[in-house]
């Protein structure tokens, strides 16, 4: 999840970048997207998923990121701190069509970052946990970046799913599992977000029971 966050972060738009950062879960949506293409290239394309949209949005090519990161600075109280990744006239150019459709963050009086996730479409057993990591880390990272402290995530789900796959497990699961107190984190070597690798953020004391294994739907 890390190394998709960072390769969110540089804007990435082939395959090899985001596998390069350790994630490897764009492979399948990638490779499909090129056959139905008719070719396979030599490196394949994610396309302006989530993080060109970030760093390039449309036509003018704005970053929305780093604009994120000024206003928070220049005008901490405004009510448009705000990344949108879902662009109609781009669909096309993506592999997949996103599912995180906006994140709006907002300061408060005291100095805490929160930021609300707006999402399209939601495999409730995979995608939603590697989502929360996501976002729980980009608000730490945007935290520590405009020397405020990361506060409150927020989940807006739309269509939300179990797949057919997981039912019998989800099941299982909803029988109950201890609870464990939450883990801390830390960042190391950190200096700028734009250039954030998986390696700088560390989770300390993370607790857990045994793997729950679902399997991978495709």
């Amino acid at each position: 999840v890390l190394g998709e966050l960072a390769a969110f972060i540089r804007g990435a738009t082939m395959l090899s970048e985001y596998k390069s950062l350790g994630c490897n879960y764009w492979d399948a949506n990638a490779l499909a997207w090129a056959a139905n293409a008719g070719k396979l290239p030599k490196d394949i394309k994610v396309g302006k998923v989530y993080g060109a949209q970030w760093r390039k949005w449309g036509r003018t090519e704005k970053d929305q990121l780093a604009e994120l990161i000024k206003n928070l600075r220049d005008d901490p109280f405004s009510r448009r701190h705000l990344l949108t990744t879902y662009n109609p006239e781009e669909l096309w150019l993506a592999c997949l069509p996103p599912c995180h459709l906006l994140a709006q963050f907002n300061v408060t009086s005291d100095g805490y970052l929160d930021c609300a996730v707006t999402m399209r479409s939601v495999d409730l057993m995979l995608g939603l946990p590697a989502d929360v990591v996501l976002y729980a880390s980009l608000l730490i990272l945007i935290a520590a970046h405009t020397a405020l402290k990361p506060g409150t995530l927020t989940f807006m789900l739309g269509d939300t799913h179990v797949y057919d796959n997981h039912i019998k497990t989800w099941n299982d699961q909803q029988h109950g599992f201890p609870a464990y107190p939450a883990p801390t984190w830390e960042l190391s070597g950190f200096g700028n977000i734009l250039s954030f690798v998986p390696d700088d953020l560390e989770l300390l004391n993370y607790q857990h029971g045994e793997k729950i294994d679902y399997t991978f739907n495709v």
